[in-house]
């Protein structure tokens, strides 16, 4: 399953998301970008069960005062 994750950290590494979103179980892969000092990527997760446990423990979680976005890619929820 694949999970739009934005409002993170400029510090953050795809290293450092991957370290976070495999409390929840494997991750196939990160990509993240920055854009107008935002920073934001996909999170590739094969098990949709742990997928789905990830994005509801991640959403809405303060790092660096700032709270994490996380929701499954295919929702409408896409950005343009």
């Amino acid at each position: 399953m694949r999970i739009f994750v934005s409002n993170l950290p400029m510090r953050m590494s795809e290293q450092d998301v991957e370290k976070m979103f495999a409390n929840y179980g494997r991750v196939g892969s990160v990509n993240l970008e920055s854009a107008g000092g935002d920073k934001f990527g996909y999170v590739d997760m094969p098990a949709r069960d742990q997928a789905m446990n990830a994005i509801q423990a991640i959403d809405g979680l303060p790092l660096d005062g700032k709270n994490v976005i996380a929701y499954e890619a295919s929702s409408e929820r896409m950005p343009t």
